[in-house]
């Protein structure tokens, strides 16, 4: 998996060097996530903050129509993962931030002056840390904007997939019977992540051209 990330990056490099086009460039973002948790049996969700992370990536603007166009984004980021809920002090010294890989497959739609309504799915993978499972799907809609020499955007995502629940912890031992036993502690849990971004875009070959 690791190995087919690192590739499709080269793959979209390449594409973009070739294609060259003027809003493709280095992607930044801070992001401010939460997550929606509900353990086994319960109806409700209960909302647990992770605090901020970032990303860092490639931009891939490709132009379809007057006003529509396509948006890929591989990146890598880290989100700390930080559940201060007395709810799960069972789990409090557990280091949960992540290092992970995403990719955004966005339609971009003119709407007024450079501005630009976003929607699309997005994928992530974590490539390290402690989460429930490592592949995660979110749908996100933002707005977008293009000016002289970068690209201001904000974005919202809605977690598809049970990614950040946590799965009840097994203990094993030996019995005065010689045997081993095994308990469970803590719930089952499920988690959808929600994600806030702001980010930049500074288009490189808008710079190689001035020069």
């Amino acid at each position: 998996m690791k190995r087919a990330a690192f590739v499709l990056i080269y793959v979209f490099f390449i594409f973009s060097a070739l294609s060259a086009q003027p809003h493709s460039g280095i992607k930044f973002s801070t992001t401010f996530s939460d997550t929606k948790l509900k353990s086994d049996g319960e109806q409700e969700f209960i909302q647990y903050s992770e605090g901020s992370g970032w990303e860092l990536g490639y931009s891939f603007h490709i132009p379809a129509i007057k006003v529509i166009s396509f948006q890929i984004e591989p990146a890598i980021g880290k989100l700390p993962l930080d559940y201060s809920d007395d709810y799960l002090t069972n789990f409090s010294d557990i280091d949960r931030s992540i290092f992970y890989f995403s990719m955004n497959t966005f339609v971009n739609s003119m709407v007024y002056k450079g501005f630009n309504l976003q929607a699309g799915p997005r994928w992530e993978y974590a490539l390290f840390g402690s989460r429930k499972s490592n592949f995660n799907v979110e749908l996100s809609a933002g707005l977008l904007k293009h000016f002289k020499w970068a690209d201001i955007y904000a974005r919202y995502y809605f977690g598809l997939s049970d990614s950040y629940g946590y799965e009840p912890v097994q203990s094993s031992y030996y019995g005065d019977n010689g045997p081993s036993n095994s308990e469970s502690f803590g719930p089952e849990t499920e988690g959808y992540s929600r994600r806030f971004e702001v980010g930049v875009v500074i288009p490189l070959f808008k710079f190689l051209k001035k020069k």
